[in-house]
């Protein structure tokens, strides 16, 4: 847990945080939370009234370090695109710093409870949800890119890919017991890990070149 300067409501988000990505949101309980911060329940009423707004507290924290994560070069993007030269190759480049950017957060620890509930919540979500704005900036911010190389616009494939790409980061980051598993490797060692990150990276770029190219 956080040492004793952190503030009572930051622990209870830490704790159900971690909760929540371990154990899922169903399983869950106020009380379970409470021990884990240090607290109450009654404080946990203070603070939040219910599991359900303490969970939607936890996921805006994730959506909000993710979106502070990733702000520098989705506003480049916007830039880029407001001055008329996000097109080819300018555009090329920019997917794959994006895409090198969406791996490095994946696998980044600091954020690892943070990318499984952000998974969990995709599995609740309902049709029409707007819980990770964020997130989607992200889907939206890639799509941009892809029309911009290719061309084209507003086409279903568009909207796909760029799920398939934030996808296949958060579920290699999400299941590194199974990468050990099949690979052989310690995911807890970092050399390890970044030589996933690595193959993860160029699978992904090589991948999109491929299926982007079908569309110039």
């Amino acid at each position: 847990m956080k040492s004793s300067g952190t503030s009572t409501y930051e622990r209870l988000i830490d704790a159900a945080a971690e909760l929540f990505a371990t154990q899922g949101y169903d399983a869950t309980t106020t009380r379970q939370i409470a021990a884990k911060a240090g607290s109450s329940l009654s404080t946990i009423q203070a603070h939040f009234q219910s599991k359900e707004l303490l969970y939607r507290a936890v996921l805006e924290r994730a959506s909000d370090k993710f979106y502070s994560t990733n702000a520098p070069v989705l506003d480049e993007i916007d830039a880029l695109d407001k001055k008329g030269i996000l097109r080819g190759e300018v555009a090329w480049d920019k997917i794959a710093e994006l895409t090198g950017q969406i791996v490095e957060w994946a696998f980044n620890d600091e954020f690892y409870y943070e990318i499984k509930v952000i998974n969990i919540e995709y599995l609740r979500m309902q049709k029409g949800g707007k819980s990770l704005n964020s997130v989607f900036r992200l889907y939206e911010t890639l799509e941009l890119l892809f029309e911009r190389y290719t061309g084209r616009e507003n086409e279903p494939w568009m909207q796909m890919l760029s799920f398939t790409v934030i996808s296949t980061a958060f579920d290699s980051a999400n299941y590194r017991n199974v990468l050990s598993q099949l690979t052989g490797l310690d995911m807890e060692l970092q050399e390890n890990r970044r030589e996933v990150k690595s193959f993860l990276k160029n699978y992904l770029l090589t991948s999109l070149r491929a299926n982007l190219e079908q569309y110039r």
